[in-house]
């Protein structure tokens, strides 16, 4: 209702913006994940150990 309201230009900007925040949120989670895999976390070996 309230997107209504607004202008359709307002509305396809914060569409894109949320996109946008969307894929540069996969893309560190990505990161976070080859890290983690590559370089797991030091208390890893400790806890194990």
């Amino acid at each position: 209702f309230r997107i209504r309201l607004l202008p359709s230009g307002k509305a396809e900007a914060s569409k894109a913006r949320v996109r946008n925040e969307t894929k540069l949120e996969k893309q560190r989670s990505w990161k976070k994940n080859v890290s983690w895999k590559f370089f797991p976390p030091i208390d890893r070996y400790f806890s194990n150990s």
